[in-house]
């Protein structure tokens, strides 16, 4: 069944509406679904209307290299229990901005609420091929846990589509590059196995990561610290697992040491 022009416009307009919508879109169709939007040569940057954050990667031609070398960032309030942490789920219909949708922001805000009703407030700022991010638990509502905010910037199994044979040479010049919180440095590659939580490699926080790998065509993304915060890399199923088959690179708000949330991360495409 085909659907009517007239119908098709219907419901793209529904999607604008603010009952359906979370955050304002932009109604320019190149960034619809957006709230913000943030262009440079290497990369396109957006804020999307449910609060998620994603990094477009361009390539040579000037075309975004598609969906699974797509960098996702995701704000996230978390329930600590023992070793664990427990994302909890944003209510989208919460999230509200000062700001207006922007396609050549500078800076914009925005704040949410989860479930049981902890709200956290998330800033967003560009200067060049620098996007700056941070944020902080404002109220933890009705949880007891303790709670943390975190910014957790996901790089894909971008070798999903890649022979398995072929694995090895391809991934032979990826590389992985980081300063721990006592100044050591460290490196590895993506093919084999890493542990993200072992301490005698990765120390107990990271002040600055470096990644490249081969399927982004020569682009580099650096994560490094900006005033007070935690950060350090995460398996994704938190077991020791291939780097080039995906990671997190996490951030975490300090509430002791940065109760007002100026400390950022700051991730660069070079």
């Amino acid at each position: 069944m085909f659907m009517s022009k007239q119908l098709c416009g219907f419901f793209l307009a529904a999607l604008c509406l603010p009952g359906a919508a979370q955050l304002p879109t932009l109604q320019d169709k190149k960034w619809l679904g957006h709230f913000v939007g943030y262009e440079r040569r290497d990369f396109q940057f957006g804020v999307m209307q449910d609060g998620e954050m994603k990094i477009e990667v361009i390539n040579d031609k000037g075309v975004a290299m598609g969906m699974v070398k797509t960098i996702l960032i995701s704000p996230a309030v978390c329930e600590v229990v023992g070793p664990r942490s427990i994302v909890k789920k944003i209510d989208e219909k919460s999230l509200i901005s000062p700001d207006k949708p922007n396609p050549k922001a500078e800076k914009i805000s925005y704040r949410g609420k989860v479930t049981g009703g902890a709200e956290f407030e998330m800033n967003v700022a560009f200067d060049g091929d620098k996007v700056m991010l941070g944020g902080r638990i404002l109220n933890p509502g009705a949880l007891k846990t303790p709670l943390e905010f975190q910014i957790r910037t996901k790089i894909q199994n971008v070798y999903m589509y890649t022979d398995k044979e072929k694995l090895k040479n391809e991934t032979d010049r990826d590389r992985i590059e980081f300063i721990r919180d006592d100044k050591e440095r460290g490196r590895i590659g993506s093919y084999k196995a890493a542990k993200f939580t072992d301490e005698n490699v990765f120390g107990k926080g990271l002040t600055k990561v470096e990644v490249e790998m081969k399927p982004f065509a020569g682009k580099r993304f650096k994560f490094e610290l900006e005033g007070p915060g935690i950060m350090r890399m995460e398996n994704p199923r938190g077991i020791s697992s291939c780097p080039m088959e995906g990671f997190v690179v996490l951030w975490r708000h300090d509430a002791e040491k940065d109760p007002e949330g100026k400390g950022r991360v700051i991730i660069e495409v070079k």
